[in-house]
């Protein structure tokens, strides 16, 4: 009977550390199952079936299911979707680890993450890349969680959807270059200090409203080529913080990536580009400019 009890115990650790799927470990725990009901008497039995029916949480949580498991997508820190086929590619940076499910069946990816670095060239990956490729083009939604995601970069990846909310931590977010957003809330996301969407072939993110009040720390937007009229562009400068923040050039409060300073702004501050927006023509751009914030149309 010992041995028999030892046997179960085997499967229950296979099945909680096995690579394979939690139904192939399920049908493995009914096979040992039906070898120990013609083995064992019936008061055996029904004690072995008592500690089979813990295998299912075992394999819950060796497989990444569970309301607790940090695979969970209810859970995730960052959510996307997307349309797109063949190779896609997102980067991140932070520290600690962060893993990436696909939305797609495959295998999930954890890399250890990295600090933004100080030398970053805007619109570069910003830390650990992290790639996948995709057999056909259909709509999958990616989450990714992680402990301290601090930056993301998810330019160019046709994203339908992107929900940050969670994810609090994040200070550099750079979601435009042919991606396809209709709105984006970013007013949980108070640390944020870069966030980019520019569509400079006007062919991509559209929203008709952006809202910043929450994001008191940002020295640099970039929403040119999304849409904006002229109203949606004076309520969003109604938006903008008045705080006062000096580029010093190094990463910290008061700092941007190279290549993010605007090439005319006579003072090195906070600034954002409107460019190739249906109303950067016609707003009031003294709305912004009353706040402190250089603005430029490129």
């Amino acid at each position: 009977m010992e041995q028999k009890f030892s046997n179960l115990v085997g499967v229950m650790e296979a099945a909680n550390h096995s690579k394979n799927s939690a139904m192939e470990a399920e049908n493995h725990v009914k096979q040992v199952e039906e070898s120990l009901k013609s083995q064992m008497s019936r008061g055996d039995f029904l004690k072995a079936c008592f500690a089979l029916s813990l295998a299912p949480t075992a394999m819950m949580i060796g497989c990444g299911g569970g309301s607790g498991s940090s695979g969970s997508r209810g859970s995730a820190k960052i959510k996307m979707t997307t349309e797109k086929g063949g190779n896609f590619g997102i980067s991140l940076a932070g520290s600690g680890t962060a893993t990436v499910d696909w939305g797609d069946g495959s295998e999930k990816i954890t890399l250890t993450l990295k600090e933004i670095p100080s030398d970053l060239i805007y619109g570069s990956r910003v830390g650990a890349w992290f790639e996948h490729t995709y057999q056909s083009a259909t709509i999958r939604t990616i989450t990714i969680n992680g402990d301290n995601i601090t930056a993301l970069n998810c330019m160019s990846s046709e994203l339908t959807s992107l929900d940050v909310s969670k994810n609090t931590e994040l200070k550099i977010l750079y979601a435009g270059y042919q991606n396809k957003l209709t709105s984006l809330d970013v007013s949980k996301n108070t640390a944020l200090i870069d966030l980019n969407l520019r569509e400079p072939w006007g062919d991509g993110n559209k929203l008709t409203s952006l809202d910043v009040s929450k994001n008191t720390m940002l020295e640099g937007l970039d929403c040119s080529g999304i849409g904006l009229s002229a109203a949606a562009l004076n309520a969003l400068f109604g938006t903008l913080h008045r705080n006062t923040i000096i580029l010093t050039g190094s990463w910290g409060r008061g700092s941007l990536p190279t290549g993010r300073y605007p090439w005319n702004n006579p003072n090195p501050g906070k600034f954002i580009n409107i460019g190739s927006n249906p109303g950067a023509n016609t707003c009031d751009l003294s709305i912004a400019e009353n706040k402190g914030w250089f603005v430029y149309k490129a």
